[in-house]
């Protein structure tokens, strides 16, 4: 038996989605959702991506989260133009509707890495099948983090990255918990971001939660961390 991360509810509500499409060209477009659950939603007309793997911001009402594109709906297929989004933090509810919490089911899950047998879909495993959900790469950036409580500053390196989070080598950790206001300078460009230390290894550096970035700053990290090969896809 398979499982779900969370039970689906048909929703339409109007949305808006913004990132890099599939030329690495910024987006920005108003879209409705046809299901939504706390770990993701399904979107229809939707012509931005060729292939899944993408990370997107969505906002709904006024809020935003992040989301990687799980599977994008095959051309000429009843789900032409459909994609389904998995949250990257599932914690972050955007919907203001009461969703069911996330349960065990009998769901069987389709078996995805045979391309003839998913004939609608070209899911995210089957693009890339060995794809760690929030890759990471190693990079060399200098970092400012301030506690969003009281006084405490400090500058560190950053060795590496994902679209989730970042490692910050340092002599003096914040504690783990800690919410911080975070510079980021990462070839010749400054970003910046909300986040929290989700571990410490005292004496060396910590492990940090992004909660909030702008939306060219998330388009720009996506790009770091999955460069574009256009003639490839």
């Amino acid at each position: 038996m398979g499982k779900r991360r969370a039970p689906r509810i048909e929703q339409k509500l109007p949305a808006r989605i913004y990132g890099l499409d599939h030329e690495g060209k910024p987006f920005s477009v108003k879209v409705e959702t046809l299901d939504v659950s706390q770990s993701g939603a399904r979107l229809g007309g939707v012509r931005q991506f060729k292939a899944p793997g993408e990370t997107i911001g969505l906002e709904y009402n006024g809020s935003k989260a992040r989301f990687y594109v799980a599977w994008v709906g095959r051309t000429g297929s009843p789900r032409d133009g459909q994609v389904g989004l998995r949250a990257i933090d599932p914690k972050k509810n955007i919907w203001t509707m009461t969703l069911p919490a996330a349960t065990v089911d009998n769901y069987q899950a389709p078996h995805i890495h045979n391309s003839s047998s998913t004939s609608e879909l070209l899911s995210f495993l089957e693009y890339r099948n060995d794809r760690r959900l929030s890759k990471r790469v190693q990079v060399k950036a200098g970092v400012r983090v301030a506690a969003k409580e009281g006084e405490t500053t400090g500058w560190g390196i950053c060795n590496d990255i994902s679209c989730t989070g970042c490692y910050v080598e340092t002599h003096k950790p914040l504690p783990q918990g800690t919410k911080l206001e975070i510079i980021l300078r990462l070839r010749e460009r400054e970003m910046r971001a909300e986040g929290q230390v989700r571990r410490v290894r005292k004496g060396f550096g910590m492990g940090i939660e992004f909660l909030e970035m702008g939306d060219e700053d998330i388009a720009f990290l996506s790009e770091v961390v999955e460069p574009r090969r256009l003639g490839n896809r």
